[in-house]
């Protein structure tokens, strides 16, 4: 299974002064028995006040923490996954930080 075209996905608010886990079910990316094996990200606009810390995986789900940023600056995360079985697959994550 391949990806096909970029993956997209809005997350609720960030509040400013919150650090807040945000999980994403990628198990539709992956086939039968396939699972994360590695896990990058980085975040946009550059510099970044948005930290992305503490990684988490169980099979196809994966947490990553999120703290800081500027309150009403929409923040883009690419993820970069690999699978178990060479998958190199590369969502996009966008959060907006709210006072």
């Amino acid at each position: 299974m391949t990806q096909t075209g970029p993956t997209i996905l809005t997350l609720d608010p960030k509040r400013q002064a919150e650090t807040k886990t945000y999980f994403f079910d990628l198990t539709n990316l992956l086939v039968q028995g396939e699972v994360i094996s590695t896990v990058g990200s980085s975040a946009l606009p550059s510099p970044t006040d948005l930290i992305v810390s503490n990684p988490q995986v169980n099979g196809g789900l994966v947490g990553v923490l999120l703290s800081g940023g500027t309150a009403g600056v929409f923040y883009t995360i690419t993820g970069s996954f690999t699978t178990s079985l060479g998958q190199r697959l590369e969502p996009t994550f966008v959060v907006q930080v709210v006072p």
